[in-house]
C-alpha cells in the first residue's frame, strides 16, 4: 500500500503524494479559524472559477508549496504533529491541493487508523476528483479486504483516466489475488495498448510466466520491451522479471546471471540491479562476488538506504558484525532519518550483546518508521533485558533446592527403586503436567536460562589445543585448569524463568507488542513473535488467543505465516490433525494471493513432514488418541503439488528427497537432494541430509564429500560438523572426528549435541573425566537434553557408579519425562544390579510414555528373554510387528518402466483419483 501511495504521490500535480485525519478534518485541531469561516463552510468546495482566481495569486500558490514540504521534511524527521499541522494549513489555504490530502491519508494508514484515512479520502475527493487518490483509496480497502469497494473505487480512478498504469497495475494484482487470472489479464493489457510502463509490463509477463504456464513469451515480451529505445532509461525493471523467471520458473539461475549483466552494461548505475544480482549469488553460494556487487552498487549515485541494510546483513551472515556496524553508521550519516537503518543498528548491537544500545536504537527508529518488524526486533531485545536483569538480581547462587529434596528421598539406598510407583512416577507425571514449574518453563526458556555467554576457559583451552593439533592421543590431559564440576552445576541457574515469572515480569515486552499491533496492525510477524514468546515460557492458551485475535483482525501481510505459526503450535502441543487443518487453510489463502506477495511453500513442507513420521495424539480419554501412521504417499503428493508452484523451492525439494527416501527409492531422492542443495547451496540441512542418506547407504567417501560441501557453504551451522564426525567416529578416525567437534563448538557453541558427540567419542576412548566434563558442560545450556543425559548416565554405569548413574537418570527423566532412550537406560541398569522388578517397572512406565519406539521394545524384549518370560514376550512381539507396519507400511513399491516419477498422477493413481489431501 505505502509503494501504491508513493507511486500515486509521485504522479499528482505538485512535487509528492501520500495519506491523513479524521475528527480534525473539517476544521483543523488547534489552529484559529475565523467562526465565521466555519459558519461558511471553510471546506465547501468552490466552482472552478473560484479555484483558478485563488491559485492565480502567486504568493498564495507558492506559500502553500512551501508550506507542504516543510510539512513533509518534519514528518521525515518523525515530527508528525508539527508536519500533520502545517498540512492542515495547506488545506486550509487550497482545499483542492491533493498532496497535502494524500499526505494526511498517508499518516494515518501508517498509524493503523485505516479510519481516519477513509474519511480523509472521502472529503478529499469531494474538493479534488482526482485519479491518484482515488487509486490509493482502492489499494487501501483492497488490503482491508473490501474487494468489492475496492473494484467500485478502481473503476472511478479507470474512468477519469482509461488504461492509467497505476491503477491498472494495483487494480490486476488485486484480481490476481482473487484468482480472476482473466481479468486481471484484461486489466493489464488495456494499461498495455493505451500507456505502458515498466510495472504493468512486468506484472503482465509474470502472469503469463506463472499463471499460464508460458514463459517463454512472457521473456520474449520483456526483451522487445527492454530493447525498445523508448524504455531504454526505465528497463531496470523489466531486466528483475526476466532473472525472476528464469531463476524461479525455468530453474536457470546462470541464465538469471546472464540477464543481470546485460542489465547492468545498459545501466552500470543501477544499484537495485546490484542489490538483486548479488542476491542471486548468495543462493548459489557466491558470497564473495555478492559481497563485490554491493560494494559496487554502494559506490554508485543511485545508492539507497536498502544497500546499506543489504550489505550489513550479509556482513553479519558470515559473523562480521563490527564490520556490519561499520557499514550502517556510514548509511545513517547519509540518511539520518531513515528508520530502517536504526532498526538494522539495533540488530546489530543486540547481536554484538550490547542490548542497552539495541534498546536506544529501536526507540529511535520507531520516531520515523512505526513498523511492525522493529517493535518484533525490540520486544526480542526487551526480553533479553529483563531476563539479564533477573539474573543480576538474583545472583549467581544454586537453584537446586526443589531438586535435592526430591533426590535425596528417592536415593535412598533402603528404597532405590523399589517405590518408583509411589515416587518416581509421580514426580515425572507431575512434571509434565499443565501448569507445572517442570515443564512451564519451556525447553528454549530453560536452556537460554543457563547458557553462558562465553565458554569456560578448560573447554576454551581444550578447542584451542584440538585445533591447533596439538593433541593427538586420548591419554593427553586436554583440560588446563579442569574443574570439579558435579551435576548440581548443571541447575546452577539463579532463577527459574517458568510461567509464573514470565506472568509480571515479561509486562513491558507485552507492552510493545500491543503498541506494535496498535501501529502496525496488519503486520502477521508481530502476532507470530508474540505468540511464540507465550508458548515459550508455557502459556499455550495466551499463545492461541494470540493466533486467533490475528486471524480475526483479518491481517493482510504475512497472514500465510499466522497459520503456519498456528499450526506449528497445534502440532508441538500433539494436536496433529489441528494443525494440518491450520496448514491447509495457509495454503488456501496463500492461493488467492499473487505469488509475488506472500509464499506458502513452509505450509507445504510443514504439511509434507507430518506424513512421513508416526504423529502421537496427546489426548487422553478422547476416542480418537493413539498413533498417526505415515503416509508417504500423502506427502509425496502434497511436495508435488507445492513444487508445481514453488519449483525453485529449497525447502520442498528436500521434503521431497525425504519422501523417497522414506518410500524406498534413493535414486529418485538423490535427485531432489541434488535440486534442493542447487537451489539454495547455504541450506545446511539440505546437505546434511543427503550425507546422512548415503551414509546410511555406506557411500562413505561420498558422505564426506558432502559434509564438506555443507560446511564450507554453511560453516556455522553446528549440525553438519556433529553430524560428519560421527561419521568419522565411525570409520575410526578419532583425531579427524575430534577436531570436527571442537571446530564445531568453536563456530556454534550454542548446539549441544555437538558436546554429545564428543564425549560418546571420549567415552568410547575410556576418557571418562573428559566426556563428563563435556556432558555437564552441555546440560548447563540445555537441560532438556535427554541423549546427554542418557550417555551421562551411560558413563556413570561403565564407570563402575551405579548410584550415580542412577541419580543421573532420575534428574534426567524428571526433565524429560516422556525419553523412551532414558527409560531405557535406567532399566538397563537395574537389570544388571539385579532389581528386575523395578527394572520392568522402569520398561513399561517408558512403554506407556513411547509405545512405538523400536528400540525400547527391542531392550525390553532382550530382558523378558534373558529372564524366560514367554508370555511377555509375546506380547512384545504383537507390539514389534505393530511398529513394524507403521513404518514400513509405505514403502515404496517398483514403478513400471518408463513411468514418469514426477508426474502428480503417479501419486493420485495409488490412492484413488477422489483422494486429496489439501482438502480441508
Amino acid at each position: 500500500l505505502v509503494c501504491a501511495l508513493v507511486l500515486a504521490g509521485a504522479a499528482c500535480f505538485r512535487p509528492p503524494r501520500a495519506p491523513r485525519s479524521d475528527q480534525r478534518l473539517l476544521v483543523a485541531r488547534d489552529l484559529p479559524v475565523d467562526a465565521d469561516a466555519q459558519r461558511a463552510g471553510l471546506f465547501q468546495k468552490r466552482s472552478g472559477e473560484e479555484r483558478r482566481g485563488r491559485r492565480r495569486g502567486r504568493l498564495g500558490q507558492q506559500e502553500v508549496i512551501d508550506m507542504f514540504h516543510q510539512a513533509k521534511s518534519l514528518l521525515k524527521k518523525g515530527e508528525k504533529e508539527q508536519g500533520q499541522e502545517l498540512l492542515y494549513k495547506c488545506l486550509k489555504l487550497d482545499a483542492s491541493d491533493g498532496h497535502s490530502w494524500m499526505m494526511l491519508a498517508k499518516i494515518e494508514i501508517e498509524t493503523g487508523n485505516r479510519t481516519g484515512a477513509r474519511n480523509v479520502f472521502t472529503e478529499a475527493v469531494k474538493h479534488v476528483e482526482n485519479v491518484h487518490l482515488l487509486q490509493a483509496w482502492a489499494v487501501m480497502e483492497r488490503d482491508e479486504g473490501h474487494v468489492d469497494e475496492a473494484r467500485d473505487l478502481f473503476a472511478r480512478a479507470a474512468a477519469l483516466d482509461p488504461g492509467n498504469s497505476y491503477v491498472a497495475h494495483a487494480w490486476g494484482a488485486m484480481e490476481e489475488r482473487q484468482g480472476d487470472i482473466r481479468r486481471a489479464k484484461q486489466i493489464y493489457e488495456s494499461a498495455l495498448h493505451t500507456s505502458p510502463t515498466p510495472t504493468v509490463i512486468t506484472s503482465f509477463s509474470l502472469l503469463m510466466a506463472f499463471h499460464e504456464n508460458n514463459p517463454e513469451d512472457a521473456l520474449r515480451l520483456l526483451r522487445e520491451k527492454a530493447m525498445d529505445p523508448f524504455f531504454r532509461d526505465r528497463s531496470d525493471e523489466l531486466y528483475l522479471a526476466m532473472a525472476h523467471i528464469y531463476e524461479n520458473r525455468l530453474l536457470k539461475p546462470d541464465m538469471a546471471s546472464l540477464v543481470f549483466e546485460e542489465a547492468l552494461r545498459r545501466n552500470p548505475d543501477g544499484a537495485h540491479l546490484r542489490i538483486h544480482a548479488a542476491q542471486l549469488e548468495m543462493r548459489q553460494g557466491n558470497p564473495e562476488r555478492a559481497e563485490e556487487l554491493l560494494h559496487e552498487a554502494r559506490n554508485t549515485e543511485s545508492s539507497a538506504p536498502y544497500l546499506y541494510n543489504t550489505l550489513a546483513a550479509f556482513q553479519a551472515r558470515d559473523g562480521r558484525i563490527e564490520e556490519a556496524q561499520a557499514m550502517i553508521r556510514e548509511g545513517i550519516e547519509r540518511f539520518p532519518f531513515d528508520g530502517a537503518l536504526l532498526q538494522t543498528a539495533g540488530t546489530l548491537a543486540h547481536r554484538a550483546g550490547d542490548l542497552q544500545r539495541a534498546r536506544e536504537l529501536f526507540q529511535e527508529a520507531l520516531k520515523f518508521r512505526k513498523h511492525g518488524s522493529c517493535y518484533v526486533a525490540w520486544a526480542v531485545v526487551e526480553e533479553a533485558w529483563i531476563r539479564r536483569k533477573a539474573v543480576e538480581k538474583a545472583g549467581r547462587k544454586k537453584n537446586t533446592a526443589g531438586y535435592d529434596k526430591k533426590l535425596n528421598e528417592a536415593l535412598n539406598e533402603d528404597l532405590g527403586f523399589a517405590d518408583i510407583e509411589d515416587d518416581l512416577i509421580p514426580q515425572i507425571r507431575a512434571a509434565e503436567s499443565p501448569g507445572s514449574e517442570g515443564v512451564a518453563a519451556v525447553s528454549a526458556a530453560a536452556s537460554r536460562a543457563t547458557m553462558p555467554e562465553t565458554m569456560d576457559d578448560d573447554l576454551s583451552a581444550l578447542i584451542a589445543a584440538v585445533n591447533s593439533e596439538a593433541v593427538d592421543a586420548p591419554e593427553v590431559a586436554l583440560f588446563s585448569a579442569p574443574k570439579k564440576r558435579t551435576l548440581d552445576d548443571v541447575y546452577q541457574a539463579p532463577i527459574e524463568f517458568d510461567k509464573d515469572w514470565a506472568a509480571t515480569a515479561l509486562e513491558p515486552v507485552r507492552r510493545l507488542f500491543q503498541e506494535g499491533i496498535n501501529h502496525d496492525p496488519n503486520h502477521g510477524a508481530l502476532y507470530n513473535a508474540y505468540a511464540v514468546m507465550e508458548a515459550r515460557y508455557g502459556n499455550i492458551t495466551g499463545a492461541r488467543a494470540i493466533y486467533s485475535a490475528g486471524l480475526a483482525a483479518g491481517v493482510k501481510r504475512r497472514v500465510v505465516s499466522l497459520y503456519h505459526g498456528a499450526g506449528n503450535l497445534e502440532a508441538a502441543n500433539g494436536n496433529v490433525e489441528a494443525a494440518r487443518r491450520l496448514w491447509k487453510a495457509g495454503i488456501a489463502v496463500g492461493l488467492r494471493i499473487s505469488l509475488a506477495m506472500e509464499t506458502t511453500h513452509f505450509c507445504y513442507h510443514s504439511l509434507g513432514m507430518s506424513y512421513l513420521s508416526p504423529q502421537q495424539r496427546q489426548q487422553p480419554g478422547s476416542p480418537t488418541a493413539g498413533i498417526l501412521a505415515p503416509n508417504a504417499t500423502a506427502a509425496s503428493l502434497i511436495f508435488a503439488e507445492g513444487l508445481s508452484r514453488y519449483p525453485a523451492s529449497s525447502v520442498l525439494l528436500l521434503g521431497a528427497a525425504l519422501t523417497e527416501v522414506k518410500r524406498g527409492d534413493i535414486a529418485h531422492a538423490r535427485d531432489f537432494f541434488r535440486k534442493s542443495a542447487a537451489a539454495d547451496r547455504r541450506h545446511a540441512q539440505a546437505w546434511q541430509a543427503w550425507a546422512v542418506t548415503e551414509t546410511r547407504e555406506r557411500n562413505y567417501e561420498a558422505a564426506a564429500t558432502l559434509f564438506e560441501c555443507g560446511i564450507e557453504n554453511c560453516p556455522s551451522h553446528g549440525a553438519l560438523y556433529q553430524a560428519y564426525g560421527m561419521l568419522q567416529l565411525y570409520r575410526g578416525d578419532v583425531k579427524a572426528a575430534r577436531k570436527l567437534f571442537a571446530t564445531g563448538i568453536s563456530r556454534d557453541p550454542s548446539h549441544v549435541p555437538l558436546y554429545q558427540g564428543w564425549a560418546c567419542l571420549e567415552l568410547r576412548s575410556k576418557q571418562h573425566k573428559r566426556a563428563r566434563e563435556l556432558l555437564l558442560h552441555a546440560l548447563a545450556q540445555d537441560r532438556k537434553h535427554a541423549p546427554c543425559w542418557a550417555a551421562l548416565g551411560e558413563l556413570e554405569r561403565q564407570a563402575g557408579r551405579p548410584n550415580d548413574a542412577r541419580e543421573t537418570f532420575r534428574r534426567g527423566m524428571s526433565e524429560c519425562p516422556k525419553s523412551a532412550q532414558l527409560y531405557r537406560g535406567a532399566a538397563r541398569l537395574e537389570a544388571e544390579q539385579l532389581n528386575f522388578g523395578r527394572a520392568r517397572r522402569l520398561f513399561e512406565e517408558g512403554l506407556k510414555r513411547s509405545p512405538y519406539d523400536a528400540p525400547l521394545v527391542s531392550a525390553f524384549a532382550e530382558f523378558e528373554a534373558s529372564l524366560g518370560n514367554i508370555e511377555a514376550l509375546a506380547s512384545l512381539h504383537h507390539r514389534a510387528l505393530e511398529i513394524q507396519e507403521i513404518f514400513n507400511a509405505d514403502r515404496k513399491k517398483e514403478e513400471p518402466a518408463g513411468k514418469d516419477k514426477t508426474d502428480v498422477g503417479r501419486v493420485l493413481h495409488e490412492f484413488g483419483d477422489s483422494w486429496n489431501p489439501l482438502s480441508a
